[in-house]
C-alpha cells in the first residue's frame, strides 16, 4: 500500500473534523472556513510528517470553528462575516497557538522528568 500523501491527510483530517464537529452541532460556515484557513497555514508551514500534517489540519479546524461559534454566540448571530472571519482567522492561527502549547508542555515534562531522576548512590 502507497504511503499517504499530505493532501490525502488534510482531506482525512477534513472528514474526520466535519464529522466530530457536525455530532457536537458547530455551524457549518464555521468549519468550512476554519479549514480552509488550517489549509492555509499548513501551505505555509515547514514540512511536516503526514501524520503531523494530520493532527495539524484536524486540530487547527476544530479550534477555529470553536472560535467562530463562540464569537457567533457573543455577537447573537447579528453577523454571518463575524463568524467566516473569526472561523477563518482562528484555524489559521490555531497551529501558532497550539505549537507553542504543545511545545511548552514537551518542555515541561521533560525539565519535571531530569530534575526528578534518582541519584545513583542513595
Amino acid at each position: 500500500m502507497e504511503p499517504m500523501s499530505t493532501t490525502s491527510a488534510a482531506t482525512l483530517a477534513a472528514a474526520v473534523s466535519g464529522v466530530t464537529l457536525a455530532l457536537l452541532g458547530v455551524p457549518y460556515h464555521a468549519l468550512v472556513w476554519s479549514f480552509v484557513g488550517a489549509l492555509v497555514a499548513l501551505s505555509q508551514a515547514v514540512r511536516m510528517p503526514r501524520g503531523r500534517a494530520f493532527a495539524f489540519v484536524a486540530l487547527s479546524t476544530l479550534c477555529g470553528a470553536a472560535i467562530g461559534a463562540g464569537v457567533e454566540g457573543l455577537l447573537d448571530k447579528a453577523s454571518r462575516a463575524a463568524l467566516v472571519m473569526a472561523s477563518l482567522v482562528g484555524g489559521y492561527g490555531a497551529q501558532q497557538v497550539l505549537g507553542r502549547a504543545l511545545q511548552a508542555l514537551l518542555d515541561r515534562i521533560t525539565t519535571n522528568q531530569t530534575t526528578t531522576e534518582p541519584k545513583n548512590g542513595n
